[in-house]
């Protein structure tokens, strides 16, 4: 969905389109290369875990845990198939990933262990008619001049859980 005007661009404020630009294929490559560096605070929900793959989740025994420091990119993202279960109106199964980072801080370059449980998706595509009332909630800012200065389109996924991001496709 475009997120602003621009008099030069064909997409305009709160209109959906089918595909990536080269502008979101640009920036994605951009983010997720190995070779990027940036300065981050680590996400929430994520806790320093004790290193064995058999271990549990927040182990206490970390007292050097690095929340803030320079951070390499993902390199490559996973996405898994979520099925919906009817029977009991579940979507989503909580899981548990656990994995080795590199940190860059003062101190030099510190390897840990984190982990983090994602109990909604980080990422969600659906495919469903907008057209239809539902769980959809349009929220419009207008500027001084009385012109559309963004939209936000946002969904509540069964159960209530808000997802981070979301994808959405029509038949229209």
């Amino acid at each position: 969905m475009a997120a602003s005007f621009n008099l030069f661009s064909r997409y305009g404020v709160g209109q959906f389109y089918t595909g990536l630009t080269r502008d979101d294929v640009g920036g994605l490559k951009y983010m997720y290369k190995r070779a990027n560096q940036n300065y981050e605070t680590i996400v929430g929900g994520v806790v320093g875990t004790g290193g064995g793959p058999w271990g549990g989740i927040g182990s206490t025994n970390v007292s050097n845990f690095v929340t803030n420091g320079i951070r390499y990119g993902v390199d490559k993202v996973t996405f898994v198939r979520a099925d919906f279960d009817s029977l009991i109106g579940e979507l989503f199964v909580p899981i548990t990933n656990r994995f080795d980072e590199t940190v860059t801080t003062q101190r030099g370059a510190i390897q840990q262990s984190i982990g983090r449980i994602v109990a909604v998706p980080d990422i969600l595509f659906i495919a469903l008619d907008t057209t239809t009332r539902g769980t959809f909630t349009i929220n419009r800012m207008f500027g001084p001049n009385g012109e559309l200065a963004s939209e936000t389109i946002s969904f509540m996924e069964p159960g209530g859980a808000p997802i981070a991001a979301q994808f959405i496709t029509t038949t229209i």
